[in-house]
This record gives C-alpha cells, structure tokens and sequence, in this order.
C-alpha cells in the first residue's frame, strides 16, 4: 500500500506539476483515489470548444429570403407563360388540303394550300406572331433585310408531314401577295377570325453542281 501511494504520490507530484499550467483542469486530482485502488484504469477528458456567439444579420436574412421568392416567383410567371405560348396553336385547327412543285433553273418552288380554322374568337394579340403560332415556323432575314426565309419549324407544325417545306426555304408568297417582313404577320390576320384557305409558295435555292462542269481553257 506505502508503494502504492509512493507511485500515485510521485504521479500526483507530476501531475501537479503538469497542472502548474492555467490551462490543466484541477478536477483531475478528484479521481486520484481511484487511480490508487485499481478502480479506475483509463480517464478521458473532452475538451470543449467554446465558439463565438453567432450574430444574426436581419438585414442579410431578409434580402437572401426576398431573392429566394423572387427567384421562384420569376420562375413560376416564365414557366406559366411557357405552358400558355405552348398552348396558343391548339386555338386553330390548320390542315394541308394540296401540295405541287415545280422545278426552276436555280431551285425548287413549292406550293402548300392550306385551310386555317379559328376554333374560338380570340384576341389578336393573344396569338401573336401569328407565323408560329398558325404556321408553327420561326423566321429569319435574307441578306437583303426585306425577304424572309424559315428558320425553325415546330413539332405542331402542318409543314412537318412530309416534310415538304425545309429550313431556310424562301418564303415567297401567300396567294398573290409577295411576303416581306413587314407584311407576313399582317397577311395571316385575316384566318384568325373566320375559317380561310390559302396559298403559300416556298422557293428552295439549290446550289449548282459544278462536278459535271466542263472547263474551257483559251
């Protein structure tokens, strides 16, 4: 027992030395009596990080929240403008009634008749532009900035049965009118108030073949 206590008294002495520093906690001489039976084999001190106080910025809080619902608010207006632009074509029942080509020196015109049928007055501009949304087409300018050429063609669109019409087909004519970019809109108003048949001309350009071309040297 006397060496018992000798070995704890010099563990105690080191300890104590060891807890000379402010930083040891003086608790750990309660558990000596324990150490000195054999009661205790193992002690494990946590030790616990005390963090700064968080400061809570109302100001940050508030503009995060206010992006965070304008952010879903936005997306929420684009994705129901979405839905109803996707929606505008089923306001017109549009069918091909005839189709003809006819084979030019620099390209190919094609002729499309087709039937336009408001299924319910609606706004004008409501169903603007008109080229998508009875056409199902998008357009683009010529060099010239007066001719219009089909650019995109939509799924919904009369045009892709066949796929008679192409992108970058010249858009022509609708019945005797000649298309330009400052018409086309206004020739299709007059289907969106009663059922109309009318007649639009393509024309694609087709590049020359200059493989079979002969050349003549002088």
């Amino acid at each position: 027992m006397n060496e018992e206590s000798q070995v704890w008294t010099d563990d105690q002495s080191n300890a104590s030395s060891d807890c000379s520093d402010s930083s040891c906690d003086s608790r750990s001489h309660e558990w000596g009596q324990y150490i000195v039976n054999n009661s205790l084999f193992f002690v494990k001190f946590d030790l616990v990080c005390h963090a700064k106080p968080a400061v809570f910025d109302d100001d940050l809080f508030f503009r995060n929240e206010y992006r965070r619902l304008s952010i879903r608010k936005k997306e929420s207006i684009l994705s129901r403008f979405g839905q109803k632009d996707k929606g505008k074509h089923k306001l017109f029942r549009v069918s091909v009634i005839d189709t003809t080509k006819k084979e030019h020196i620099n390209g190919l015109q094609k002729d499309v008749i087709i039937s336009i049928a408001p299924k319910k007055n609606v706004p004008l501009k409501e169903v603007l532009p008109l080229t998508e949304t009875i056409l199902g087409i998008t357009t683009s300018l010529f060099p010239d900035g007066r001719k219009l050429m089909v650019d995109k063609i939509k799924d919904y669109s009369v045009f892709t049965k066949g796929k008679l019409v192409k992108s970058k087909d010249w858009i022509k004519s609708i019945d005797t009118e000649q298309v330009t970019v400052d018409n086309f809109e206004s020739l299709l108003e007059g289907s969106t108030k009663i059922p109309t048949i009318i007649k639009i001309s393509f024309f694609e350009m087709i590049e020359p073949d200059i493989s079979n071309a002969i050349e003549i040297k002088i």
